[in-house]
């Protein structure tokens, strides 16, 4: 692996356990909890590479009030493209990623995004790209892909974007729960390469399956590799008697390794935001996952 692929773990916000665990027993308020110095947050990337984050938010829609948003905006500000998964399928669900777009433009930098169109399974929901064009580039328009949408509920949202003179596709994906065979829809994936082998892939989302399983094995007898590292990004009701708040390890960042290098990777545990898990919760049951990448 060496000389092919590289990873240089940092901490982003504590990522697993840490002393800072949230407690159940602390009261929940909106107007202090909201971490107020979003510079704290900020990553440094090395040149050449893009910040690229997924995120689970839960039923992001029109329940998410204007505090939830502007929080999310700090949490995403800093990433150059941003793949979202569980947007609502109603007219709530593209309103709510508008809504964040416009708060995240207040930050100093523009954004624009895609909402695709409800996924056409039983689990219907949307997806979203958002991302930076003076970063990124979106090339042509994004897809919902026909292809397996036979055996995945959610088909994945697939985009084609340009880094400096390189191109790359992203696909969003949000697999069926865990005792719904989500392993099933991640091992269909793996024709991706097959279907567009003159691009470089990456897909990322919450796959509700862990690397271990046999969907990411299938992705990775055909050249993938997970550069999250098995790192848990759910969060559970309340912390363990360990006092462990994260539960599993189910939201991923996978690379066509022969493709592309990772100059960093890392998650934000938003819970560190917030007094206790049930507020946390209340934007989300995920962390977000990230990586600095750069096509070779």
């Amino acid at each position: 692996m060496k000389g092919i692929y590289y990873l240089i773990f940092i901490t982003f916000f504590a990522c697993g356990n840490s002393g800072n665990t949230p407690t159940e027993d602390a009261p929940k308020n909106w107007a202090t909890d909201i971490a107020e110095n979003p510079e704290v947050h900020h990553i440094q990337s090395p040149e050449g590479c893009f910040r690229l984050a997924s995120w689970n938010i839960a039923n992001l829609g029109k329940s998410k009030d204007d505090s939830e948003i502007a929080y999310m905006a700090k949490v995403l500000k800093d990433f150059d493209v941003v793949a979202i998964q569980e947007v609502v399928a109603g007219e709530g669900g593209a309103a709510a990623v508008a809504r964040l777009v416009d708060e995240l433009n207040r930050k100093g930098s523009k954004w624009e995004y895609a909402v695709s169109n409800p996924t056409t399974g039983n689990g219907v929901e949307r997806y979203a790209f958002l991302w930076r064009p003076h970063r990124i580039k979106l090339s042509g328009k994004p897809w919902l892909e026909s292809q397996v949408a036979a055996v995945i509920d959610r088909e994945p949202y697939l985009g084609r974007f340009t880094f400096g003179s390189k191109t790359f596709l992203l696909a969003n994906l949000h697999a069926v729960p865990k005792d719904k065979g989500p392993n099933t829809e991640i091992a269909a994936l793996k024709d991706l390469t097959k279907w567009y082998p003159n691009d470089a892939i990456v897909l990322v989302g919450d796959c509700n399956a862990t690397q271990e399983e046999f969907g990411a094995q299938e992705l990775y007898k055909v050249g993938f590799k997970d550069a999250m590292d098995n790192q848990k990004t759910t969060l559970k009701m309340k912390p363990d008697k360990n006092g462990q708040h994260l539960a599993n390890a189910y939201d991923h960042i996978y690379l066509e390794q022969k493709e592309w290098l990772v100059s960093e990777h890392g998650c934000y545990d938003i819970s560190q935001d917030w007094s206790d898990l049930k507020s946390t919760r209340l934007i989300s049951d995920h962390i977000p996952v990230w990586a600095c990448l750069s096509v070779r």
